[in-house]
């Protein structure tokens, strides 16, 4: 893990550097930024999976001066204008500096509110502009170019950080493949009553959540985790069995030597060799 933790500052390292480039491959044409010593930041976007990367530029005086990038996660189901306008006000209300004009990828909601914001928090006038053409709509472009390397140079760091962690596994357990998918188990009751065994599932390093199951204890009429567990392991990995599914390369118990033994000798019933 400490490895992966390095790879990923030589991956953060590798996004700066990029985008260090693109800064000075404007800054060498500032004149093409703006003819006028106006102070403006420009912001755009770039889409993941699960977040999105926002890419900030710094102009002032005319003059490209630096950018900042960062993220915003729990994006699913949102539009472009709420997705920026999260951004604009998780970058703003921690800026110490608000410039005249903000050039934006697209429209934000509650532009009226924000603005007024900025102007009382700035003291000074503020315009929002989004551009159709011209040399603010190739800045956006510039900053949606950056903000996308950016993800993606974040998407590689966090996937191979899973393959480091996973690798890890395989050796601190002695497996003999990588455990790409993972079943995990663990009994659950309130008070003695309404018990019920969970399942989630790992694939690749990261949960799988329309593969969680959740098995009410049907056979079982007294606290015994031990016998609810052995329940569970054999319905789960029978069905698996009779359906001709994968199986886990690797299966987690949540418990201590009495729920491992118990599901271990479910699984050498149902003849599955796994490791456990």
């Amino acid at each position: 893990m400490e490895e992966a933790k390095e790879s990923l500052k030589f991956e953060e390292a590798i996004i700066l550097r990029n985008q260090i480039n693109s800064l000075e491959k404007i800054s060498a044409k500032q004149k093409v930024i703006s003819t006028k010593p106006v102070d403006q930041d420009v912001m755009a976007f770039a889409l993941g999976p699960d977040s999105a990367c926002s890419q900030i530029f710094f102009i002032r005086k005319g003059k490209l001066i630096g950018g900042e990038h960062f993220f915003l996660r729990g994006i699913k189901d949102k539009s472009k204008e709420e997705i920026l306008t999260s951004l604009v006000k998780q970058y703003y209300y921690n800026a110490t500096y608000i410039p005249k004009e903000v050039i934006l990828q697209n429209e934000i909601e509650e532009k009226g509110l924000i603005r007024d914001y900025l102007e009382k928090k700035g003291k000074r006038k503020v315009k929002f502009v989004v551009p159709k053409r011209g040399d603010r709509l190739k800045l956006i472009k510039l900053a949606e170019r950056n903000a996308r390397l950016a993800l993606t140079q974040k998407y590689s760091a966090s996937q191979q950080m899973k393959e480091e962690a996973l690798g890890e596994l395989q050796r601190t357990l002695g497996l003999k493949e990588l455990p790409f998918r993972i079943e995990a188990f663990d009994i659950s009751n309130i008070s003695g009553t309404l018990a019920a065994g969970s399942l989630v599932v790992f694939k690749g390093g990261e949960p799988d959540k329309n593969e969680y199951r959740r098995f009410r204890i049907k056979r079982v009429r007294r606290i015994d985790d031990y016998a609810m567990i052995s329940e569970v392991i054999e319905r789960r990995y029978r069905r698996l069995l009779k359906e001709r599914k994968i199986l886990p390369d690797l299966i987690l118990i949540d418990g201590g030597k009495g729920q491992l033994n118990a599901a271990s000798k479910v699984l050498k019933r149902l003849r599955v060799e796994l490791p456990v």
